[in-house]
């Protein structure tokens, strides 16, 4: 996929974002779960990841199957970016749609996992 997630782009919402949030970034591409299609979503570019994690948010969550370079070895540059600055990484979000463009408040439920570097959560936003 040659479609990233541009710096141009996250920065529409720079009057939205506040530090310590944490931020949704809705590609509609959860339509796409348990399909072909689901891999060859459209990732974050680093510049844009640099630009989000500058806010130091609490974490950064994508309704696409992950947020690198699809099929690409590069190291992780954006986990790595944001697990280094103590950010967690959610993906494969779903409904993003219904709080696109909206302030809310975001519970993740997790579980009690160790030794494990992902898990399942269940994400509640609720609209303030």
């Amino acid at each position: 996929v040659d479609d990233p997630i541009t710096l141009e782009e996250v920065m529409r919402y720079k009057d939205l974002i506040h530090k310590g949030d944490i931020i949704f970034l809705w590609t509609g591409f959860d339509k796409y779960h348990r399909t072909e299609r689901w891999t060859d979503y459209r990732y974050i570019a680093e510049d844009a990841m640099e630009w989000l994690v500058s806010f130091e948010p609490k974490a950064i969550g994508v309704d696409a199957f992950g947020i690198e370079i699809p099929g690409e070895n590069t190291g992780e540059p954006n986990h790595m970016r944001c697990f280094n600055r103590n950010i967690a990484v959610v993906e494969a979000l779903t409904n993003l749609g219904e709080i696109a463009g909206k302030r809310t408040s975001v519970l993740m439920l997790i579980l009690p996992m160790e030794g494990v570097d992902a898990c399942p959560v269940r994400a509640i936003a609720i609209q303030e």
